[in-house]
């Protein structure tokens, strides 16, 4: 698994951005997006952190089922910080509140991966 990096800068990149967005690649086939002025149930979201991946072999939805149960196993207490309803049947897209939470998560995706 590459190395958890993000930039010091992360805030100013995102709020720089026309989307106000930080994508990376670093970890293809899986692409980490930061998106800050987000809402969730009425809420603000500070920054939400999020990993998609286009499934091969699966749908998006096979695939997070995977990934739940993954991390049911490895990480339970991160199963109420998932939010799973932008996955597809082309991608899984997965998304949480906080830095800390999205690396545990990368960390339990990445091998699942093609």
């Amino acid at each position: 698994m590459p190395e958890w990096q993000i930039p010091s800068d992360l805030r100013s990149l995102i709020d720089a951005d026309d989307d106000s967005m930080w994508d990376c690649d670093d970890w293809s086939p899986i692409i980490l997006t930061v998106s800050g002025d987000t809402q969730h149930d009425g809420r603000e979201i500070d920054l939400a952190w999020q990993i998609e991946y286009e499934t091969t072999g699966v749908t998006g939805y096979e695939f997070c089922d995977r990934v739940i149960a993954a991390v049911e196993s490895a990480a339970a207490d991160l199963l109420p910080l998932l939010n799973c309803g932008d996955t597809e049947s082309a991608a899984c897209v997965i998304w949480v509140e906080t830095e800390e939470a999205c690396r545990r998560l990368l960390e339990i995706v990445w091998p699942m991966a093609d």
